[in-house]
C-alpha cells in the first residue's frame, strides 16, 4: 500500500518536473512505475482494498507515458536534441529506479503470509462446524456429543493458534475470530442448558 501511494507521490513529482521540461527526472519515475507494475502483476492480492489501490497504478504508468512524450516534443520544439529512448544514464552506468530483489523478496513474504491465511479460512470452518454440532446436540439433549464437540471445538481453535495466529496479529481477525464466537457461543450455551437442569457446570476451556 506504501509503494502505491509512493508512486502516486512520484506521479506528481514528475508532473512538476515536466514544467521545467526535466525528462530525465520523468523518465526515472516512469521506470519506476513500470517496474512496480510489472512486479505486483505477479502478486494474488484477491478481491481487497490493496487489489483496488493496485488498479490505480497502470493508470498512474500511462500518464507518466504520456507525459514522458510530451515533454520530449516540447524540448525538440525548443531545439533540444531527440530522445533515443530509455532512462538516461550517469556516467556510462545504467541507473536503476527500483529495486526487483528487494519486491521479489516480499513476495515471498506474502505468499507465505496469503498460504496461512488460506489455513487460517480453511480450519476455522472446522471450528465453526465443530461448534454448531454441538448445539445442536445440546437442542436434542445429547450431553455426551455436545461434550465431545466442543472439546473438538476448543482443540481445532488452540491448533490454529499455536501454527499462525500467535504470530500475527492480522491473521487472528476475520474467520479466526468468528469461529472463536461460534465456539463461545456454544461453550455458553452448553453451560445454560446445564443451568436449566438444575446442575452447576464450571467450564473449564
Amino acid at each position: 500500500m506504501g509503494l502505491i501511494g509512493a508512486l502516486r507521490e512520484m506521479e506528481r513529482y514528475a508532473v512538476n518536473r515536466g514544467q521545467d521540461l526535466d525528462l530525465r527526472s520523468v523518465q526515472i519515475c516512469l521506470q519506476l512505475g513500470q517496474s512496480l507494475e510489472e512486479v505486483l502483476m505477479q502478486f494474488n492480492f484477491r478481491n481487497s482494498s490493496l487489489r483496488q489501490r493496485f488498479d490505480g497504478v497502470k493508470y498512474s504508468v500511462k500518464r507518466l507515458e504520456s507525459l514522458s512524450y510530451e515533454i520530449d516534443l516540447a524540448r525538440q520544439r525548443a531545439g533540444s536534441p531527440p530522445r533515443q529512448g530509455g532512462l538516461e544514464t550517469e556516467g556510462g552506468l545504467e541507473t536503476t529506479a527500483l529495486s526487483l530483489q528487494t519486491l521479489e523478496e516480499s513476495k515471498i513474504i506474502y505468499d507465505q503470509f496469503d498460504e496461512n491465511r488460506e489455513q487460517v479460512m480453511k480450519q476455522s470452518r472446522d471450528v465453526v462446524k465443530s461448534a454448531k454440532n454441538a448445539i445442536y446436540a445440546l437442542q436434542r439433549e445429547d450431553w455426551k456429543r455436545a461434550d465431545s464437540q466442543i472439546e473438538l471445538c476448543a482443540e481445532q481453535a488452540n491448533a490454529i493458534y499455536a501454527a499462525f495466529a500467535c504470530n500475527s496479529p492480522t491473521l487472528r481477525l476475520g474467520f479466526f475470530s468468528g469461529a472463536l464466537e461460534e465456539m463461545a457461543e456454544a461453550i455458553d450455551f452448553f453451560g445454560q442448558r446445564w443451568k436449566t437442569l438444575g446442575f452447576c457446570w464450571n467450564a473449564s476451556l
